[in-house]
């Protein structure tokens, strides 16, 4: 039987530092900081998520694994996906690390013949974190396997993967985001409650189901990107 292992990532992260999320900008700022549901400032796990595979594939002998692990987009005028058995958290930011809040970062291109600001050009992002700042990161990556060996073996290929990585976050072309070190650290999570004292010919039992994640009930919306959750 499977049972779960949860991989603790620490990430150490050079700034500046800029991942952004789908949520409105302040007024003045054309892109912001991710946020959480409660006002942390996170990495989120997806983006974790596509720069290690992306890492894995620039390694040799991963190939096969990858839709395993990462799982495969949906087919034509299909919107279910193949999930992979990797599950990804969220990154959240040490408490004591130092921010540097209500800064921007303004970028803009010239027009070479007028010597002005060419139109839509002028792009302003909210700065956290000040340039050459060393912020640190922990979140975690999940999986189920059958035996330790094979958990750890798990685990080492994806530290592998995530050395492997240069950068975080977006901006890259122009420093941001630089990953500076990287640890991790294997744990085998509590099994899992079993079921006891249900015997044959009972037609229903109370069950309770406790989340550590947010929940969505709802469909696929075809027209937009906006997803709301249906009321149970």
């Amino acid at each position: 039987m499977n049972s779960p292992y949860r991989l603790e990532v620490t990430l150490w992260v050079r700034g500046p530092l800029i991942t952004s999320g789908g949520g409105n900008s302040l007024r003045g700022l054309d892109r912001m900081f991710n946020r959480s549901s409660t006002g942390e400032l996170v990495l989120q796990g997806s983006h974790i998520k596509g720069k290690l595979r992306e890492a894995l594939k620039d390694l040799p002998g991963h190939g096969l694994q990858l839709d395993a692990w990462f799982g495969r987009p949906s087919g034509d005028g299909s919107y279910s996906p193949n999930r992979g058995d990797l599950i990804f958290d969220d990154f959240h930011l040490e408490p004591d690390e130092a921010r540097k809040p209500e800064c921007k970062s303004v970028r803009i291109s010239i027009d070479p013949q007028t010597g002005t600001g060419r139109e839509h050009q002028l792009f302003a992002t909210e700065m956290q974190f000040p340039s050459g700042a060393l912020t640190v990161w922990k979140g975690s990556i999940r999986f189920w396997e059958a035996t330790h060996s094979a958990a750890n073996r798990i685990s080492e290929e994806l530290n592998l993967g995530l050395k492997w990585m240069n950068t975080i976050g977006g901006i890259k072309g122009i420093g941001h985001g630089r990953l500076e070190k990287v640890s991790t650290k294997l744990e085998a999570c509590k099994n899992l409650p079993t079921w006891s004292g249900i015997t044959s010919g009972v037609r229903k039992f109370q069950l309770q189901i406790e989340l550590d994640d947010d929940l969505f009930i709802g469909g696929v919306v075809n027209s937009t990107n906006y997803l709301e959750s249906q009321l149970v």
